[in-house]
């Protein structure tokens, strides 16, 4: 793992990145957790430092959000041969994975994993996780998706609770492996 020293506190950069488009249905999910965690982030002293960011439908906008970053943990709907609800935990590394088996659609202007492609051959992407929540297949024509409404199916919006936890979980993962790093090479505090 490389560390960047950005700041003098040695504190980890993470961000916490919601995509999808709340107007479209189900797409939105990520949207929605986004939400939730910011109104946690007042409440939780823990996440105080941890930026939450709803991106939308950003594109390569992402790659900004990449830049000077440790970890980054991203949100988004997936349309996924998977029971809707369903959360997927997947590792950067194996997004962009050419010969990975994992196909991701998106209706988005360009793909997350083609996003991360692009930013992995620009620099050193951080560390990355996504939290993907299956939300079925989505009827697009011409790059437009037909089902526009702020409405989410129940067993989508029940990811939300199961999410928070897991992505809690991952953040603190993160800081324990990132301070056992500086532990370990005797960096200065």
């Amino acid at each position: 793992m490389t560390i960047k020293k950005i700041n003098n506190k040695n504190i980890p950069i993470i961000k916490v990145i919601g995509l999808g488009n709340i107007l479209s249905g189900n797409d939105g999910i990520g949207i929605r957790i986004i939400q939730k965690l910011n109104n946690i982030k007042n409440k939780c002293l823990f996440l105080k430092n941890i930026d939450i960011i709803d991106l939308g439908t950003c594109g390569l906008d992402l790659l900004y959000y990449l830049e000077n970053t440790d970890f980054i943990i991203l949100i988004d709907a997936i349309c996924i041969n998977k029971k809707k609800g369903s959360i997927l935990k997947i590792d950067g590394e194996y997004l962009i994975n050419k010969s990975s088996p994992m196909k991701i659609s998106s209706f988005h202007d360009i793909s997350l994993v083609d996003v991360l492609t692009i930013g992995n051959e620009i620099y050193k992407l951080p560390k990355i996780v996504m939290f993907g929540i299956a939300i079925g297949s989505i009827k697009i024509v011409n790059n437009f998706t037909l089902n526009l409404t702020l409405d989410i199916d129940k067993e989508i919006l029940i990811s939300i609770d199961k999410i928070i936890p897991l992505i809690i979980k991952e953040i603190r993962l993160f800081i324990k492996m990132y301070y056992c790093y500086f532990d370990l090479n005797h960096e200065s505090k």
